[in-house]
């Protein structure tokens, strides 16, 4: 089940976030980067989502990251046969 995280929840944590940060310049610009930072950090995380491959195939061109008991390898999906 997927939950949907809207861009007003996302602004709500990032004000939570930063609001109880310590900012240990205490510069109003230094939290509107940590702000800013929590913002873009979110986006990137929702878009860039680990997707299992029995949810979704990746497409035959694109590379995947196969993770392989004790081992770490690197490859292109096989379609045709099922891989």
């Amino acid at each position: 089940m997927k939950t949907t995280i809207t861009d007003q929840q996302i602004e709500n944590a990032a004000i939570l976030a930063a609001a109880s940060y310590n900012n240990p310049f205490d510069e109003p610009a230094y939290d509107k980067r940590f702000y800013d930072g929590f913002i873009d950090g979110a986006h990137f995380a929702l878009t860039h989502q680990w997707i299992s491959a029995d949810e979704q195939l990746p497409d035959s061109d694109d590379p995947v990251l196969v993770f392989i008991p004790s081992e770490l390898a690197t490859g292109y999906p096989d379609l045709l046969n099922g891989k």
